[in-house]
């Protein structure tokens, strides 16, 4: 049996108590999504779905980052279809379990799954 860290069981957790409606939801237009955002650089605004709460939203901000080198709030808000305010919630909650860092201040501010690449993202922010 696969050990899994506290994340992820946390992760299994909310899916499981997830409607099979939302479950469907996730499959048909979040997956696409997260196909598009490693497809190309340039993020890609998504349907938003009815039934996007903090589990989908959460799940979905971390894929999108996981694809990238590093991303502004506004680049992973577009990415996932979401409003600034629910995505900075999510990265808040994933910056708070370890699953995301943040580097640089406002403008410059850039997240990415691990500290280096983050201050990479927000060293090149400032380059540009």
């Amino acid at each position: 049996m696969t050990k899994h860290t506290s994340f992820e069981k946390h992760l299994i957790d909310m899916v499981r108590q997830m409607p099979a409606e939302a479950l469907l939801e996730l499959v048909k237009h979040e997956l696409g999504v997260i196909g598009a955002a490693k497809a190309s650089s340039a993020p890609r605004r998504a349907r938003q779905t009815a039934t996007s709460g903090k589990a989908l939203t959460d799940v979905a901000v971390l894929e999108v980052v996981k694809a990238s080198e590093g991303m502004a709030l506004g680049e992973v808000a577009a990415a996932v279809g979401a409003e600034k305010l629910p995505t900075r919630n999510a990265l808040k909650r994933l910056m708070k379990r370890g699953a995301m860092y943040m580097a640089g201040e406002r403008r410059y501010a850039r997240y990415a799954t691990t500290s280096a690449m983050a201050k990479a993202a927000s060293r090149r922010a400032r380059r540009s």
